[in-house]
């Protein structure tokens, strides 16, 4: 029958099937994990190379690479220390043949100065000399001490007799009195232990020190007179504030590369990160180009923390909508750098942002055309806080025009409870800081720093007379907004000035840094 004959060729058929044998078996499982396998490994490959190419504009690229975006910046140091050293002593033999000018009409004293003392309770710590100290010697090391005999021109430096045992945790090589001579341009070098004797029989009428205290005991200082003032007063008003050209080699160095860690981090800010985060992408892109300290504590502060002048706490996380500030500079062979910008954590200004930042950014510009020699700092200072009071008018929130009398009610302070800038050199806040009432000369370094800030207990304890030009229902909404500040570091040349620092502060360069800061060109005029 027909269906007879089905089963019959069922039966053929299946005869004729191969047997499921253990080495089948094996096959075919090997072949299924074979697959996935191969298609896993494609779709992670796939996904990777998807994710670098979305995500190459929005993270920092973690580089070791000192890229100060200019040639001049890029092959102007030396690296060899021999070279350094020579560098350093020629520096400071100028420094030294022009503090001995100012004394031209003393024939018979001592200037004395010692050196930073070494905390042996943190030897661990790294030690910064005394700026003044520095200046006039280049010594960074602890202990010394140097006397100039204004009679015979000669420099004598002091220093502790080190045995070889400090050498195990401190040194490499402990130099000689002959070597440390060489390398400074000194004309003697002898052991501490030799310089209370050596004062003592010098019997000089006078000694100018820019320490405080006596230097010494009476009994070594004999009929010696101490003056404590004029030394001090000839650092830190005649010559510290006026660089020579080999101090502006170092602090050019120091800009520079405080300018381009400014521009990593901007690069960097994102939502989610936190404001410590930024500042070691800071600190490393400093120290990959030899600057080893920071002139002082990164200020990072985001929303809130914007408006605290000196804040340093920086643990906050980065929130989309916010702004960040940084105030941070590097120091490089004792020179500092002091640098201001402030950013859209999420890479757009909200309309409200983008007001106060144009209006300081407009302040800051119009204060940095007024320097050359010769202007008034106080000037400067004046025009700037008139122009913040005319922008603050602009943006609505004070409530009149009359900016002579908002100007006499002290409004501007409540919104910058800081002076425009300071003096920047060895120390980030130099000699006498801030220069109010003396008139710029060529080779002074000094930094413009405007801002606004939204500080609430400022606002509602100002008085009933201040309170009267301030439009309250409009500044109380800035209560949560932090603050806007801008800072370069500018140089007074002959006929004008030099902006020394080289980061994007026009709006549109700071939104299109934080995409990719590869697309800003530096401005050198």
């Amino acid at each position: 029958s027909l269906f007879a004959k089905m089963n019959e060729q069922n039966s053929l058929l299946s005869a004729n099937q191969p047997k499921f044998s253990p080495k089948n078996i094996l096959f075919y499982v090997l072949t299924v994990f074979l697959t996935f396998g191969i298609t896993a490994f494609v779709l992670s490959v796939g996904y990777a190379l998807i994710w670098v190419f979305v995500n190459k504009q929005n993270a920092p690229a973690m580089s070791l690479t000192c890229d100060l975006m200019d040639d001049k910046f890029e092959n102007n140091w030396i690296t060899n220390v021999t070279e350094q050293q020579s560098f350093q002593r020629q520096t400071r033999i100028e420094i030294r043949k022009n503090l001995l000018e100012k004394f031209s009409g003393e024939s018979n004293g001592l200037i004395y100065m010692r050196g930073s003392v070494e905390n042996e309770e943190e030897l661990l710590s790294t030690y910064r000399q005394d700026s003044n100290f520095f200046y006039v010697t280049g010594v960074q090391w602890p202990g010394y001490h140097v006397v100039i005999d204004l009679a015979t021109k000669e420099i004598t430096f002091y220093h502790p007799k080190l045995t070889p045992q400090r050498a195990v945790w401190n040194f490499v090589h402990l130099y000689s009195n002959e070597e440390i001579k060489a390398i400074y341009g000194v004309d003697h070098v002898k052991y501490l232990e030799d310089l209370e004797d050596d004062i003592k029989n010098k019997n000089s009428p006078h000694m100018y020190t820019d320490k405080l205290e006596t230097p010494f005991p009476p009994d070594v200082m004999g009929n010696t007179t101490v003056d404590k003032d004029t030394l001090r007063n000839i650092l830190w008003q005649d010559l510290r504030p006026i660089k020579t050209e080999n101090e502006l080699v170092y602090a050019r160095r120091a800009i520079a590369i405080s300018s381009a860690a400014h521009r990593r981090a901007i690069a960097a800010a994102r939502p989610g990160l936190f404001e410590f985060q930024i500042q070691a992408l800071f600190e490393q892109q400093s120290i990959t180009c030899d600057a080893r300290r920071q002139a002082y504590d990164p200020i990072v502060g985001s929303g809130v923390d914007g408006s605290v002048l000196h804040y340093i706490a920086n643990n906050q996380e980065l929130k989309d909508g916010d702004i960040l500030l940084i105030d941070a500079g590097a120091e490089f062979h004792g020179y500092s750098a002091d640098i201001t910008r402030t950013y859209p954590v999420n890479g757009r200004f909200t309309q409200k942002q983008r007001d106060i930042y144009l209006a300081v950014l407009n302040i800051q510009k119009n204060a940095i055309s007024k320097i050359k020699p010769g202007v008034g700092w106080s000037d400067i200072a004046k025009g700037a806080e008139m122009d913040m009071l005319t922008e603050l008018s602009k943006i609505g929130l004070v409530t009149s025009n009359d900016i002579e009398a908002m100007h006499a009610q002290g409004i501007h302070r409540l919104f910058q409870p800081h002076g425009l800038g300071h003096y920047f050199g060895l120390d980030v806040h130099d000699t006498i800081s801030v220069p109010y009432g003396l008139n710029l000369q060529e080779n002074i370094l000094i930094t413009v720093e405007p801002g606004i800030y939204f500080l609430s207990f400022l606002f509602e304890g100002a008085t009933n007379d201040q309170k009267a030009f301030l439009n309250m229902e409009k500044i109380r909404t800035y209560y949560s907004f932090g603050g806007v500040r801008i800072e370069d570091d500018i140089l007074v040349t002959n006929d004008g000035y030099e902006i020394l620092s080289q980061v994007p502060k026009e709006l549109a360069d700071v939104e299109s840094a934080w995409m990719q800061v590869s697309n800003w060109s530096p401005k050198w005029n």
